[in-house]
């Protein structure tokens, strides 16, 4: 009987732990989730836009077609305004939290628990951001698209010749460009608390914001 066959011996059920042949390098992600994000979005904008042809054919067909095409301009310049800074406000302050985390993170229980999820997402950064602009950018875009109304009067706008006696103004102002002062106003505050929160939960689970318990408070 061999020292290992001993069943008196205690490390007789040991086994040394396999070797990592990929030398610990992170597995690949295929480009195959980036794709379907990709083709789901724009087979939704496809779906959205499928409205625009019928109003095509119906303004076409009272010799209108001149309209059509203002309001289908306007819709697509304010979708790529509103999506491109909305999408890259937020994704670069994303970008800002993941870079400055910090590099030693104290082991507390909660660390701990983060980690699990760190290790998860981690494999997974590049194609999340992606995914993450690209839905901003669809739905800022989408969202956009609806101030077209406030836009076209806002561009348009043409005075009364009434001047209100409180504020100074021609009542147009009221009429035509306020409103779509008060769209930029709520996007500007919108896109703003977005990226504070998407800012504040990147910091939070890569250690960069940790709740204070209270075996850290000292007197």
């Amino acid at each position: 009987m061999t020292f290992g066959d001993n069943p008196d011996n205690p490390f007789r059920n040991f086994r040394f732990p396999s070797r990592n042949l990929n030398g610990g390098a992170r597995p690949k992600i295929g480009a195959l989730p980036l794709t379907v994000i990709i083709l789901t979005v724009l087979a939704v904008i496809l779906v959205s836009l499928s409205g625009f042809y019928a109003d095509f054919l119906w303004f076409r067909s009272v010799d209108y077609s001149q309209v059509w095409t203002t309001l289908l301009t306007t819709r697509i310049s304010l979708f790529l305004i509103f999506g491109l800074l909305t999408s890259s406000i937020v994704t670069a302050n994303i970008y800002i939290a993941y870079k400055r985390r910090p590099i030693y993170v104290p082991v507390t229980l909660e660390a701990d628990n983060l980690e699990r999820y760190r290790a998860q997402l981690e494999p997974l950064r590049k194609v999340v951001l992606v995914g993450v602009a690209v839905a901003l950018f669809y739905f800022s875009g989408m969202s956009g698209t609806r101030l077209w109304e406030s836009w076209l009067l806002f561009r348009n706008a043409s005075e009364f010749g009434v001047v209100d006696p409180q504020f100074g103004r021609d009542v147009s102002f009221f009429a035509f460009e306020l409103p779509f002062y008060q769209s930029i106003v709520g996007w500007a505050i919108s896109t703003l608390i977005l990226a504070t929160l998407a800012s504040l939960a990147v910091h939070y689970v890569y250690g960069g914001i940790r709740p204070q318990v209270r075996q850290d408070r000292t007197t």
